[in-house]
C-alpha cells in the first residue's frame, strides 16, 4: 500500500512539474515579451579630457599632498585623468591615474581608497628655475 501511495505522489508531482514547465515556457510568438518603453536614450559615461589636454604646472603639483582626497585633486588638476592601473583586494582599492599636458608634461598619482599615497611628475618646470 505504501508503494502505491508513493507511486501516485511521484507521478502526480511529475505531471504537475511538466504542466508548470510548459505553462511558463511557452514557445511561439506569444512567448516573446513586448517592449514596454523605448530605450533610445542611453546615458553615456562622463568624458575625461584627452591626453595632452590638461594645464599642468609645478605649482599645481606642489599643491597635491599625501592623504588628499581624489575629488580635491581632480579639482586642482581640472579633471579625472586617465586610470592606467587598478586593483582591489581585502577591502582596499588601489589605482594609478595620469594627467598629461602638452610637451609630455605628466603627473602620475597613486591612490588607496581614493586618497593620495604617492605622486610623481615628468617635465614640469620648477618656478624657481626660471
Amino acid at each position: 500500500m505504501l508503494i502505491l501511495v508513493l507511486g501516485v505522489l511521484l507521478c502526480g508531482g511529475a505531471f504537475g512539474g511538466v504542466f508548470l514547465f510548459t505553462r511558463n515556457h511557452t514557445q511561439g510568438p506569444e512567448a516573446s515579451p513586448t517592449p514596454t518603453k523605448d530605450r533610445t536614450s542611453v546615458p553615456t559615461p562622463e568624458k575625461t579630457k584627452k591626453s595632452g589636454g590638461y594645464d599642468l604646472s609645478m605649482d599645481k603639483f606642489e599643491q597635491l599632498k599625501i592623504g588628499m582626497k581624489r575629488a580635491d585633486i581632480e579639482a586642482i588638476l581640472g579633471g579625472k585623468g586617465s586610470e592606467i592601473s587598478s586593483t582591489t583586494g581585502g577591502g582596499t582599492r588601489y589605482s594609478v591615474n595620469q594627467w598629461q599636458a602638452e610637451n609630455y608634461k605628466t603627473i602620475i598619482l597613486t591612490f588607496e581608497n581614493d586618497k593620495l599615497t604617492d605622486k610623481t611628475q615628468v617635465g614640469l618646470d620648477d618656478p624657481d628655475d626660471r
